[in-house]
């Protein structure tokens, strides 16, 4: 394997069993044409693969899966030893894969800026406001008075662009939203 092994995994050091690396305990052929090379290769297979089962409890209790729920003392559950592993493959992947893991919140969260857009439009139906923009120029100016300053101007308005382009940006998703809620109704053509 050309990656270095892990230190640590969901933010707590490899202790215990978890930080002792496998050993097999076999000694392996020394000729390559040894009819007992098939044997071994098995052998060792099996042995690592028990090796590592036997470490499944402590990574669950690692990654902060709760083992005894699984009902893993009754031999008999397969169900339950099935959903074990599946948590344990879907907290791993959540940890190292890319794909698994949560897209960043950012600067502006959407909550944040659907907070702001359901503000706007409150201003621009009671009056306080006659465009997005204004409302936008105005909370910006209300969340940070030093913007306010004459010689801020060109940064009030730089971020009120950009804050008026999220709320439009809002908007979209919420109609697309409501879009897809909706239920079809067919009609029957004659």
């Amino acid at each position: 394997m050309t990656d270095k092994p892990l230190k640590s995994l969901n933010g707590k050091k490899f202790e215990g069993v978890l930080a002792e690396p496998i050993d097999d305990g076999f000694f392996m052929p020394l000729l390559h044409d040894d009819p007992a090379w098939p044997v071994y290769l098995q052998a060792v297979e099996l042995k690592k693969r028990q090796l590592r089962l036997d470490k499944m409890s402590a990574l669950a209790r690692h990654l902060g899966i709760d083992v005894e729920k699984f009902g893993l003392a009754d031999p008999a559950n397969l169900s339950g030893l099935m959903m074990f592993y599946a948590t344990i493959a879907e907290k791993l992947a959540s940890h190292v894969v890319p794909g698994f893991q949560e897209k960043s919140r950012g600067k502006h969260p959407r909550e944040i800026v659907r907070a702001i857009r359901r503000g706007v439009d409150w201003m621009k139906e009671t009056g306080k406001a006659g465009s997005d923009e204004d409302a936008a120029r105005d909370f910006l100016k209300f969340e940070k008075p030093e913007l306010a300053r004459p010689h801020n101007r060109t940064e009030l308005e730089r971020k009120t662009r950009s804050l008026c382009n999220r709320i439009s940006k809002d908007r979209i998703a919420e109609n697309a939203e409501e879009a897809l809620h909706k239920k079809t109704v067919l009609q029957i053509v004659k």
